[in-house]
């Protein structure tokens, strides 16, 4: 078998379009075409192939070791190229001509004013605030990239990928009261890169990625009372890797990805079962973080490319407000709000750092109009969510290495403002 695979990819590497004159092919994992970039779609073509090896046929380059098979380690070296772009994946700068040297005019003698010194005013040192994590029952199915609301209690965590880098329907939900996990219903499909929010006594899954990184529309309303998942109103655009969150009574859904991340923000009307159009987010961003601070809703961070950026969304106005930006640029990371503050931590594409996980946690008071570094995460993460309960914020779930890596990980984070 390993030697009609070995054959398969042999002919098809013949047959590949060469690259352009002059410009060497590219081999970065993942590039079925070897355009020296690698789109939503060749990432779903890679993951497919993990479980149908015929697959790989259309796709060799998913092989990243080069053992005629594909695995989670295949899929996690393509997510690396795709979250920050290595050399083999980029074509080499076009070469520019040296200019020629012009003769310089004599220098022109100008006048510069002696200015007196100004007074530094005086910093007042801001002290940083203590922090913890606590560990709680861990996670009955492990799973990463999940959608997690709160509602009455009880902690929602929705799809996602398990252990298996399978995507899940699964959804088990964590009672604060009795400290235990239970089961719910299940997903009618599964999901993951899900957004969620709970509103009116209702929990929602909303948008997300299957079959690979294709991007679905669906939304489904969960009601507890009955133990059962509904379909309502449909995203206007498919969606995933998105800021999920509630606000004004509203679900907004905020920027993530189709193709290639875009800037929608769409907010749905749960009393009408309609969404409306609002004012675009400001970057086209995916794997951003969202959460609601005392009403307002703020979204940070995100990729592609990573960056630091912070806004909040001015309901009256009808704008977004461009904040200070994030210490810590990252994307895949998880927000909640404490005590009127937005909490932001976790998250991928640390390149200085083994596993290419960011375990900073940092905080931004509105008030102050500035962000503050905690202590690190006590177990780093990605691929997480987060929610509010009480004086503590809940992170269920995960991965612990960049790309693929699901722990079963829950704990919670109590800073004391």
């Amino acid at each position: 078998m390993k030697l009609a695979i070995a054959i398969a990819l042999l002919v098809l590497s013949l047959a590949r379009p060469s690259a352009t004159s002059g410009q060497p092919a590219c081999s970065c994992a993942g590039d079925c075409n070897q355009d020296c970039t690698v789109t939503e779609d060749e990432l779903a073509d890679s993951i497919a192939a993990i479980f149908s090896p015929s697959a790989l046929g259309a796709c060799p380059a998913a092989d990243s070791d080069g053992d005629a098979q594909v695995t989670a380690a295949d899929i996690a070296a393509i997510q690396q190229g795709r979250i920050e772009p290595q050399a083999p994946c980029m074509r080499p700068p076009t070469p520019t001509p040296t200019p020629t040297a012009t003769a310089t005019p004599p220098a022109t003698a100008t006048f510069t004013p002696t200015l007196s010194p100004t007074r530094t005013p005086t910093q007042t040192a801001v002290p940083t605030p203590a922090s913890r994590w606590i560990s709680l029952p861990p996670l009955p199915t492990e799973r990463q990239e999940v959608a997690v609301a709160h509602l009455d209690g009880l902690i929602y965590v929705i799809g996602g990928f398990d252990a298996g880098v399978r995507e899940s329907a699964v959804v088990e939900a964590y009672d604060i009261a009795a400290e235990e996990w239970i089961d719910i219903a299940p997903l009618p499909e599964p999901g993951h890169h899900m957004g969620a929010a709970a509103v009116g006594g209702f929990v929602y899954a909303v948008g997300g990625w299957r079959n690979g990184f294709r991007p679905f529309d669906d939304v489904y309303r969960y009601d507890p009372d009955l133990d059962r998942w509904d379909e309502v109103a449909p995203l206007p655009e498919p969606r995933g890797a998105m800021a999920v969150a509630a606000a004004d009574g509203r679900i907004h859904a905020v920027a993530g990805g189709i193709a290639s991340a875009v800037r929608d923000h769409t907010a749905y009307l749960p009393e009408e079962d309609r969404w409306i159009e609002l004012r675009d987010y400001p970057i086209a961003r995916e794997h951003i973080a969202v959460a609601t601070v005392d009403g307002v809703l703020y979204v940070v961070g995100g990729r592609s490319p990573i960056t630091a950026s912070a806004y909040r969304w001015d309901h009256p106005a009808g704008e977004w407000i461009a904040l200070p930006p994030m210490i810590t640029g990252r994307a895949g990371h998880a927000a909640a709000a404490l005590a009127g503050r937005l909490v932001t931590f976790g998250g991928e594409g640390n390149r200085g750092r083994p596993g290419g996980i960011f375990p900073q946690v940092e905080f931004f008071d509105p008030a102050a109009g500035r962000w503050t570094r905690l202590d690190d995460m006590a177990a780093p993460r990605h691929g997480i969510g987060a929610v509010t309960v009480g004086d503590r914020i809940y992170v269920p779930g995960g991965a612990d290495v960049q790309g693929f890596g699901t722990v079963p990980t829950h704990d919670a984070l109590e800073i004391d403002f």
